[in-house]
């Protein structure tokens, strides 16, 4: 991360669920605080599974955030009084978030988001795909799957049972209904 300077960019920290994405995103964040930078953390509205108010890692460490709908409301608002921004859990967010990101970079402020790679299917997310080419750095994490191995996909369950889900909405928030998988481990077909 390039600290201290007025040029703007986009840092992508991606991977599946439970790879460590938003303690990165912490870690990075309070490095910025640490330098002297001005930092604001976003998260969706929608994500309220640990708190409304800010971002906690699965370590427990935390920042105070604010819980938004919309990103591309507080663009202006970001662009007059930050450095550095971070989005936790970008995939949230409609496809309006992608011009958000390349406007505050623009503007020189530093954007940080985390953001799984692909669905439960296995299919990308297109926030998080469109954001790719333009970002300037890109770290993406891994978590361990069930057998042992390097774990890319994000499988969603049957909390009753633990057998696979493959079908319906895209989005469901909530750690219980996933598991990490390894390409031999993860499911995508009925």
């Amino acid at each position: 991360m390039l600290l201290n300077t007025n040029q703007g960019k986009i840092e992508a920290i991606v991977g599946c669920m439970k790879s460590g994405k938003t303690n990165e995103l912490i870690r990075k964040l309070v490095r910025a605080q640490i330098a002297g930078l001005d930092v604001m953390i976003f998260k969706p509205s929608e994500d309220d599974r640990f708190s409304k108010t800010e971002v906690i890692s699965r370590t427990g460490r935390k920042l105070d955030c604010f819980s938004v709908n919309n990103l591309s409301d507080s663009v202006d608002f970001v662009k007059e009084r930050c450095d550095v921004i971070g989005i936790d859990e970008i995939q949230f967010f409609d496809l309006a978030v992608v011009g958000a990101c390349q406007e505050i970079a623009n503007s020189g402020v530093t954007v940080i988001f985390t953001g799984l790679t692909t669905d439960f299917l296995g299919e990308p997310f297109e926030t998080v795909r469109d954001l790719l080419p333009v970002a300037e750095e890109i770290t993406k994490l891994s978590a361990i799957c069930s057998c042992g191995s390097e774990a890319n996909f994000s499988q969603r369950i049957d909390t009753q049972t633990g057998e696979p889900i493959l079908s319906g909405s895209q989005v469901i928030v909530g750690d219980e209904n996933y598991q990490p998988k390894c390409r031999k481990c993860f499911s995508n077909q009925g």
